[in-house]
């Protein structure tokens, strides 16, 4: 069974795409932490930089995935008109707003709905979209599991390498903007932290290579209503991180960088604080106090934090990070080996 190895990274936040934005974001809420800006609202003009040409009808989530996916496709344009090359994105509705503006016209009198933004209101809409602009014309899929959807979507896509039904795949989580649709969520859930748009991707293959950053040792979850040994999501995280662990076949003080997701309740960011405590000697980045609350893209910047994680090590060669999100019914953690930056 071949190897998940992750060649490739890019996230968008505020006016930022790319990596370099995360690994200053990182470094500063390190030797100076009120210098981090927190969350912003996407500041770049994303139609522009795709171009106008096909664009018209795209909405936030859509432009947002169009760019990070089409950051990453730069150095990798060969392998995106292969039948092996998989797309899957994590969100947990979709884009709200599209399907609020479109409600809004079918239920005015009279009515005015445009059949061509019809495609906007369904929650796979971003995975189509893409895979048609840049030819992935490999396994497609959308998954849904709240704050945990960025991190499903890479275990998802991991699978489909293990087990040869793609080559590469390129997988994350989005998060559309506190949009008239998206605020009453914003206000009603029980947040710790502002709401923030974003998308984070990478790029995954079965092959290792010169341009090889990772290798997925294992990713590990746990239900939280499943068994009364997972009941509570600090049991649950301690059963994942064992399992990561053991796949890994090393002990706690061989990780180097612990990631938190720090997104959802204050309860979820507790828990994350608390496994955390486990790793003494690691380097530790509570990323929803970077970047804020991003939703279902939380556990996606959680694997690029982790990524980024390596620019502050002095050794980031062989070194372990270990990433933990904390969603409303299940836990994820996420362990992998670092190579030499490329």
């Amino acid at each position: 069974m071949p190897e998940v190895h992750i060649d490739g990274w890019s996230a968008v936040h505020g006016a930022e795409l790319g990596r370099d934005w995360l690994v200053a974001a990182l470094r500063t809420s390190r030797t100076d932490p009120a210098a981090v800006p927190g969350p912003q609202p996407i500041g770049l003009d994303l139609r522009e930089r795709l171009g106008r040409k096909g664009t018209r009808l795209y909405d936030e989530v859509v432009l947002m995935t169009s760019a990070v996916v089409g950051d990453l496709l730069g150095d990798h344009d060969s392998t995106a008109g292969s039948d092996a090359a998989a797309l899957v994105i994590g969100t947990t509705n979709g884009s709200l707003n599209s399907l609020r503006n479109f409600c809004e016209g079918a239920f005015a009198k009279p009515p005015v709905m445009n059949p061509a933004a019809f495609p906007a209101t369904i929650m796979n809409n971003a995975a189509g979209q893409v895979a048609i602009r840049y030819g992935l014309r490999g396994p497609n899929a959308t998954v849904s599991a709240g704050v945990l959807s960025g991190a499903t979507a890479v275990r998802y896509a991991g699978r489909l390498i293990r087990q040869r039904r793609a080559e590469v795949a390129w997988a994350g989580g989005v998060e559309e903007g506190a949009t008239t649709a998206t605020r009453g969520i914003a206000e009603d859930r029980d947040g710790a932290r502002p709401w923030a748009a974003g998308c984070a991707m990478v790029r995954l293959s079965g092959r290792r290579s010169e341009r090889t950053l990772a290798t997925v040792t294992h990713v590990a979850q746990r239900r939280l209503p499943a068994t009364t040994q997972s009941a509570s999501p600090e049991t649950a995280l301690a059963e994942c991180i064992d399992d990561c662990l053991l796949a890994g076949g090393i002990s706690a003080g061989a990780i180097a960088s612990v990631v938190l997701t720090g997104c959802g309740s204050a309860t979820s960011i507790a828990a994350e604080r608390a496994a955390a405590g486990r790793f003494a000697d690691a380097i530790t980045v509570d990323l929803g106090a970077v970047l804020g609350d991003t939703g279902s893209a939380g556990s996606a910047y959680t694997l690029a934090g982790q990524l980024a994680s390596g620019n502050l090590l002095d050794d980031r060669a062989g070194a372990f990070s270990i990433g933990l999100a904390v969603g409303d019914r299940a836990v994820n953690t996420t362990l992998i080996q670092l190579t030499p930056e490329n």
